[in-house]
């Protein structure tokens, strides 16, 4: 751990990763881009130490 802020978890949902198996939700894509966006329009305001 060297204390870099990370994001995790905002990829698609789905499962089996990285297999021949592997399978994502397409009808939760909507929500997870919407999450997205809104974290970035956030980080896009956010002005450290101000």
């Amino acid at each position: 751990m060297i204390g870099v802020p990370t994001l995790d978890g905002l990829g698609a949902v789905g499962g089996h990763s990285h297999a021949r198996t592997e399978h994502v939700d397409v009808n939760a894509m909507p929500e997870r881009v919407a999450l997205l966006a809104v974290l970035l329009e956030r980080l896009r305001h956010h002005r450290p130490n101000a």
